[in-house]
């Protein structure tokens, strides 16, 4: 099965703490076990986008693909 893989943080210091980074190898670390596949094109994030609004461009990107 192929999958998508976003991850977001909302704020600066969640950014700086490496949060999507954390994120994404817990994401990809689940996907193992499944036998998951991840194409490049389906992996996204976005940083420092509020939860506020809808649209965030990495998520954008996923969906357009």
């Amino acid at each position: 099965m192929a999958v998508a893989l976003y991850a977001r943080v909302s704020t600066s210091q969640q950014h700086y703490e490496g949060t999507i980074e954390s994120q994404q190898r817990a994401l990809q670390h689940h996907m193992q076990p499944h036998g998951w596949s991840l194409r490049p094109e389906h992996e996204s994030s976005d940083a420092g986008s509020s939860g506020a609004r809808l649209g965030w461009p990495g998520m954008m990107r996923i969906h357009g693909s």
